[in-house]
């Protein structure tokens, strides 16, 4: 069983529950109910993923086999080609270059094919689902579900090269920690982090900038990196304090960007100048902060128009 603070996944079932109860919980024939808005779901087909990756350990046994069978016949041909030189049967520099071409190719699907087993071996059935409202995760025997109102902090910390949003390659992981101290990672093998980040972070930032308000609301300045701290009057950026009528967010290529109005020298105009840029895997709760800076400057601006010459 997972416990709280270790970087897998998620939160079980039931602690508690004896094993018989775990067992019929996760049992195949009766799926474990999905918790959305605290509301049980009888049959998770009763809602509809958002976004969804499962994980078997068979594909990896088949990709390792495939893989092992065509790197030994690739080094077949490597060796033929080696005799047929030694033989003096063809030109010995096309020989020599099928020979490389054949020993180079054999040699990678070897490797890839010990990657393959490498994963079979290390890794776990694993599916993962989330919804409008939450998200179920199931690695092998154990299981985990969470309404995104149990979500504490979410950083976007993957990345990547991709084609449109099909992965080139990718790196790091977004992060979703909730609030009994269970850590999620959707890594690049759950799929395209690009695609995944576009269509969760909306839901998740919901969530995460009701938790933020209430906390504002409260009196408390609630800390999202270290240069930048946000407060009921506006936020803090390094030697910056921003009022909210002052101040514009948006996202723009992979960085939260920070701008203050100020006056220009004449005191007749006002212009934003960026004041803070930070990549948004180190910003805690990037999206729930984004909507609510829109909702609140765009109160604070009704509120209290902006005078020319004024500071």
């Amino acid at each position: 069983m997972v416990g709280k603070n270790q970087s897998v996944g998620e939160t079980p079932v039931s602690n508690r529950a004896t094993a018989a109860h775990k067992a019929a919980a996760l049992s195949p024939a009766k799926p474990t109910p999905v918790v959305l808005h605290k509301s049980p779901i009888a049959d998770e087909s009763a809602a509809r993923p958002i976004f969804q990756k499962s994980i078997e350990r068979k594909r990896y046994i088949r990709a390792f086999a495939r893989q092992l069978l065509a790197g030994l016949a690739t080094l077949g041909a490597a060796y033929a080609i080696e005799e047929a030189k030694r033989r003096a049967l063809v030109d010995p520099l096309v020989l020599d270059i099928g020979h490389f071409a054949a020993a180079l190719l054999g040699g990678l699907l070897i490797v890839r094919a010990l990657v393959f087993l490498f994963y079979a071996i290390t890794r776990k059935d694993e599916t993962l689902r989330f919804y409008k409202q939450g998200f179920v995760w199931r690695r092998g025997r154990e299981g985990y579900k969470y309404p995104f109102s149990e979500v504490v902090s979410y950083y976007e910390r993957g990345g990547g090269i991709y084609f449109a949003e099909d992965p080139i390659v990718q790196w790091g992981a977004h992060t979703i920690e909730i609030s009994d101290g269970h850590i999620f990672r959707v890594s690049p093998r759950h799929g395209s982090l690009k695609r995944f980040a576009r269509v969760m972070r909306s839901y998740i930032a919901h969530a995460t900038a009701i938790q933020i308000g209430e906390q504002l609301r409260a009196g408390k300045a609630v800390k999202l990196h270290r240069a930048l701290i946000v407060h009921t009057g506006g936020v803090e950026t390094g030697k910056h304090e921003i009022a909210w009528r002052d101040l514009a967010v948006e996202i723009k290529r992979g960085r939260l960007v920070i701008r203050k109005r100020v006056l220009s020298r004449d005191q007749k105009h006002t212009h934003y100048r960026v004041v803070r840029r930070i990549p948004l895997g180190k910003v805690k709760n990037v999206g729930g902060f984004y909507d609510l800076a829109q909702g609140t400057i765009r109160n604070h601006i009704q509120k209290t128009p902006y005078k020319q010459g004024a500071r």
